[in-house]
């Protein structure tokens, strides 16, 4: 079983981007119908989204730009950060592996390990624990991880289940040793045998050919084969019934209940989900902040993009002091997943937007 107690590890900061363009609900009204918009909007919780339309940025260029502005804004010597991390499902290239990339463009030591991680809903719980893997006291290194997920030029999808829903987002976080704080605890599964509920069958090696065309499939959506494939019924009952199994599992383990912490920062998949999650475990709405309304479902990026939004949102004002979260990812893979960790509300930085991107001089 994957249960991790890893003591001696702290959050040190934590930043986010997204790009500069902001797509509202109402400008499906002419392509979807209003009522199938308000309905969406009502029920899913997506106001609005950030995409990165025809600028060209990638999930690099949103990571690069995230941990440019930690970096700088923690004054973190370059040099001592020993591991890059890079969680996401959408890559620069095939190969190399984008952190290999984007430990180049930061400018970071040739000591510096880096590797990508294939994850996206429960990429970021993931992403905590493999960082913290790489913090030892007889080093006393930072580890940055970079979580998220942007596709240039995306295209409306006609499935209605996603034409609304996902938005362009990258993180940056850092981790370090410290002697003090309580660490993070960990639990990781994995329910494979799920892997079709949400796929994107073409395009790898398994399948590297496929149908562009859009056609009409037998579960009622229009979609060629390499856009992505969601049996929404599958997810949502795949999340209410495991997410709670997976906390009350969690608490007995560790000895924790919901009012251990401040707040509770859920992968942003769909506000109806999270409400009947909410209630199933007797969950305040105070303790669970949203941020899908105004950026969507930002894969891997969800959990940093809301514990910042949470800080930040209005110039809402908090305590000068560490909290104590949970972090809940859960859905493609089948994967999901909880860690615990402290976070500083002034080292957790406003969400910047950006439109940079990277000339790597290739074609």
């Amino acid at each position: 079983m994957a249960i991790y107690d890893l003591g001696n590890v702290m959050i040190s900061g934590i930043a986010c981007a997204v790009p500069e363009t902001v797509v509202k609900a109402e400008q499906y009204y002419e392509v979807l119908g209003e009522d199938v918009v308000d309905k969406f909007v009502k029920t899913v919780g997506v106001k609005q989204r950030h995409l990165g339309g025809d600028s060209m940025v990638t999930t690099a260029d949103l990571c690069y730009d995230a941990a440019e502005k930690l970096i700088k804004d923690l004054q973190i010597n370059r040099e001592e950060i020993i591991a890059l991390i890079l969680v996401t499902q959408t890559p620069d290239y095939i190969i190399p592996a984008t952190a290999c990339v984007l430990q180049y463009r930061l400018g970071l030591s040739e000591e510096c390990l880096a590797y990508d991680v294939n994850l996206g809903c429960s990429g970021y719980v993931y992403g905590l624990y493999l960082a913290a893997t790489h913090i030892k006291p007889d080093t006393k290194g930072k580890v940055l991880l970079l979580a998220g997920d942007a596709k240039p030029s995306r295209k409306d999808s006609i499935d209605r289940s996603q034409a609304m829903l996902f938005g362009d987002a990258g993180t940056a976080t850092i981790l370090e040793y410290t002697e003090k704080g309580s660490g993070m605890k960990c639990l990781l599964k994995t329910q494979g045998h799920g892997f079709k509920s949400l796929i994107k069958p073409c395009g790898g090696n398994r399948h590297p050919g496929g149908n562009m065309e859009r056609t009409l499939r037998d579960d009622g959506t229009i979609r060629n084969d390499f856009e992505t494939y969601m049996d929404g019924t599958a997810i949502f009952n795949f999340s209410i019934s495991e997410v709670p199994k997976l906390f009350n599992e969690f608490n007995k383990i560790f000895n924790l209940s919901p009012e251990d912490f401040d707040f509770i920062a859920f992968h942003q998949a769909n506000l109806f989900m999270l409400n009947y999650i909410a209630k199933k475990l007797k969950l305040p709405k105070e303790k669970m902040p949203i941020s899908l309304d105004i950026y969507g479902n930002t894969s891997s990026a969800s959990i940093p993009i809301t514990i910042c939004d949470y800080f930040n949102r209005n110039n809402q004002e908090c305590d000068d002091k560490y909290y104590n979260v949970m972090g809940c990812g859960f859905g493609v893979g089948l994967s999901l997943g909880i860690t615990t960790f402290q976070v500083h509300n002034k080292t957790c930085f406003p969400i910047i937007t950006t439109n940079d991107s990277f000339e790597d001089e290739l074609i």
